[in-house]
């Protein structure tokens, strides 16, 4: 089976020519340097699963490698390592910004949905690479809730509705979640704002 897909460390389901295309037409040739805030993109190393944070370079590199979900999409060579998504070593990687001790951090993110069927192989692969990335996420939910140098507002939308990879008919709605659930914690931060 393996030679009779050619599998190697670069196996993918689906090409990425489509997706490297979008990713082209959003953000060209920008790169960090011509961001107005500091960025800081996180991915994960293929072969030791450590968090890689990226901070130089061109932008279309650094979402590239960040959203690859091993499987479906080729991993992203930058430098002399092979980077996958960066979920699978951090889901919310709020450490970065505690490391760069920002006192008030805005963390939004959300547990995986699974859904009751799984109808072919990519959903295979996203249902086993979700619950691990799950797992993670709880536990660094509950990490990042221990930081005492840092304020920490973890914004969390609830959805009406199941929400995984393939919801992409249900941005509008996802995006209104997550307006929600900002609101929802607004008075809280202009508080915290007219503190400091």
């Amino acid at each position: 089976m393996p030679r009779l897909f050619k599998f190697d460390e670069r196996f993918a389901i689906f090409d990425d020519q489509r997706l490297m295309k979008n990713l082209a037409w959003c953000f060209g040739d920008l790169t960090f340097d011509d961001t107005q805030k500091p960025l800081r993109i996180v991915a994960a190393d293929l072969h030791t699963g450590d968090q890689v944070v990226i901070s130089e370079g061109r932008l279309v590199d650094a979402v590239r490698a960040s959203i690859c979900i091993p499987y479906l999409w080729p991993p992203w060579p930058m430098g002399d390592r092979l980077l996958v998504d960066g979920a699978l070593a951090s889901p919310m990687p709020v450490d970065v910004a505690i490391k760069a001790r920002f006192d008030i951090i805005l963390a939004m993110g959300f547990p995986e949905s699974h859904p009751a069927k799984i109808e072919s192989a990519a959903q295979f692969a996203y249902q086993i690479l979700s619950s691990g990335a799950d797992s993670i996420f709880k536990a660094q939910f509950a990490l990042h809730s221990l930081a005492h140098h840092s304020e920490i507002i973890h914004i969390l939308p609830e959805f009406e509705q199941l929400v995984t990879l393939y919801s992409v008919d249900n941005i509008p709605q996802i995006i209104e979640a997550g307006e929600r659930a900002m609101e929802a914690n607004l008075p809280y931060l202009c508080r915290l704002l007219e503190s400091v």
